[in-house]
């Protein structure tokens, strides 16, 4: 008897919130939308270690050498580096709108620091 109510009952529950709505249509579908956030986590890490580096190389080689400079590509790079970090933790919590968000202000952040060089 429990079950027939429970089988009654959650259609009614999921059409009233709209659960069905985000079912994905296939598991291709899933492991599509999987890979191309992998791809997307992997080219962040990549562009900030590019940037990462980049700053590096510019200040010890002299080509930067104005101490304020170099205090404001250090902030810009703790940023985008605490950027990354919100963006591995969101993936690895499978949390879409996290993880669009984290991956969004990584991209910025790591952009500022390579325009500050």
């Amino acid at each position: 008897m429990k079950r027939f109510i429970f089988a009654l009952v959650l259609p009614l529950a999921l059409a009233n919130s709209g659960g069905c709505s985000s079912i994905p249509s296939s598991p291709s579908a899933v492991a599509s939308t999987t890979v191309l956030d992998e791809k997307g986590a992997i080219g962040i890490e990549l562009a900030y270690t590019a940037a990462a580096r980049g700053s590096i190389v510019a200040i010890r080689s002299g080509a930067i050498t104005n101490p304020a400079t170099i205090a404001r590509i250090g902030q810009l790079n703790e940023k985008a580096y605490a950027a990354v970090k919100a963006a591995r933790a969101a993936y690895r919590a499978g949390n879409a709108t996290g993880y669009l968000t984290a991956f969004n202000e990584a991209k910025s952040a790591i952009a500022d620091v390579t325009n500050s060089f």
